[in-house]
């Protein structure tokens, strides 16, 4: 059944590329006639989660999406084709509109018709709505829902996450980057950690938990990459994760939502060495370790 549905898909955008026509270009996203809501299909108590980005040219955020489903390499190329206009393009970047019917057969899109927007300190910014698929061609570009804020942006800020639309408790916490050579050294230690080299070693204080949680990833000298997530609290280092892969922990934020009692992460994935990978994952407590969510929608209970 799998294989005739991905055939009938594959059949439609095919049909469809045939009578593309070429693409338009617009250089003023506000005449872009804004796509219809994007309806609510999840049970209660799922939130969406995830880092979102900023445009200042056009005043809008965006989120990188995923396929819903497994497709083959070639539907990437298939939904590329099938964008019909041209909503920014600065000779190094461009972005191009994808029709929100064609994007909804393949990609997820699930809780995202409005969305509300903090900066990496938890202040709200601002909410923003759904308006358009578009392909992002850039380093490390893709498909994304674009959205329009209420308020443009201060120039100022720079690093923001987002939560769905839903009534989600907020904890009032506070977190901080610290420098702390003596705590590097003793998570080396304790954890027998003998690294070719080091990627990055990060430790955030974070209130009220009265913790610094830190990310220590290095490569071995076999060139395998190796990323720990750990805590410290009264005097001592506990491991909330070890991951052990080709991609490795890049930083981390914290964020005001609270899962059993610790904040839920989103965490920097990298491809050491590479660009092929630049992405962050939700990361949520689960009572005995931090699990990395396969996507952005998650469950509080």
């Amino acid at each position: 059944m799998k294989i005739l549905e991905l055939t009938l898909l594959l059949v439609f955008f095919v049909s469809c590329t045939k009578q593309s026509k070429p693409k338009e270009v617009n250089t003023k996203s506000k005449e872009v006639i804004e796509e219809e809501v994007i309806p609510q299909i999840l049970k209660d108590g799922i939130i969406y989660l995830n880092t979102i980005y900023y445009f200042p040219e056009t005043n809008e955020f965006y989120v990188p999406l995923s396929f819903s489903k497994p497709f083959g390499n070639n539907i990437y190329n298939i939904l590329r084709e099938k964008t019909d206009s041209v909503i920014y393009d600065n000779g190094e970047t461009s972005r191009e509109r994808l029709p929100l019917k064609i994007a909804k057969e393949a990609l997820d899109l699930r809780k995202l018709e409005e969305v509300k927007v903090y900066n990496a300190n938890h202040q709200f910014i601002t909410n923003a709505k759904f308006r358009r698929v578009e392909y992002f061609d850039e380093l490390n570009g893709g498909f994304i829902a674009v959205f329009t804020p209420q308020e443009k942006v201060l120039e100022n800020e720079e690093s923001f996450y987002c939560i769905g639309k839903e009534k989600v408790p907020l904890k009032e916490i506070k977190n901080q980057t610290i420098e702390n050579e003596e705590l590097s050294e003793r998570i080396k230690k304790e954890l027998n950690i003998v690294p070719q080299y080091v990627s990055i070693i990060e430790h955030i204080k974070i209130q009220p938990y009265n913790s610094i949680f830190s990310i220590y990833a290095y490569v071995e000298s076999n060139g395998q990459a190796v990323s720990y997530l750990t805590e410290y609290k009264n005097n001592k280092i506990t491991v909330l994760h070890k991951l052990k892969d080709e991609v490795a922990f890049n930083g981390f934020m914290p964020t005001a939502i609270e899962k059993n009692g610790k904040p839920i992460l989103l965490i920097h994935l990298i491809l050491p060495d590479s660009d092929a990978v630049d992405e962050y994952v939700v990361a949520t407590f689960d009572n005995s370790e931090y699990k990395l969510e396969k996507n952005n929608l998650i469950s509080l209970k």
